[in-house]
């Protein structure tokens, strides 16, 4: 009668355990999918930052008139490792980076006429320079 005993604690224990492993590795799956999300919230929030500033020098750029000049860097990558890239279009500026999967963020600004054929989206400096009203983007030297 005495082993019949051990024999239930046994199983009991075991199912008591199999239970605690199924919740503990719930609870690491809902962590590693939350630290995912706060990484891609980062990015994300990492990216609409760059956007920002940039579009902030342009603005300000334009707002002061003729033959106003404002040097900008933008970042070689955003926090983390993860590359980007720029583009300048009349009114609008468009932020694309790769975290998962491509993923974009825009941003308007103020002028209509933007020239930035000689800013091929490298990163680091970039002149922004008005002219006429029209806003020209370059890579800085």
């Amino acid at each position: 009668m005495g082993s019949e005993c051990n024999g239930q604690v046994s199983v009991d224990f075991m199912l008591s355990l199999g239970i605690a492993l199924i919740l503990l590795i719930a609870l690491v799956d809902s962590a590693i999918s939350q630290e995912t999300h706060g990484r891609e919230l980062m990015a994300k929030t990492q990216a609409r930052n760059v956007l920002e500033d940039m579009a902030s020098a342009i603005d300000s750029v334009y707002l002061a008139g003729e033959n106003a000049t404002r040097e900008h860097v933008l970042p070689e990558t955003l926090p983390g490792g993860i590359d980007y890239t720029v583009k300048a279009y009349p009114r609008s500026l468009l932020l694309t980076y790769s975290y998962q999967q491509d993923k974009q963020y825009s941003r308007r600004i103020l002028p209509a006429n933007i020239n930035g054929s000689a800013f091929d989206g490298s990163k680091g400096p970039i002149r922004i320079t008005n002219v006429g009203g029209t806003i020209y983007l370059q890579n800085g030297q």
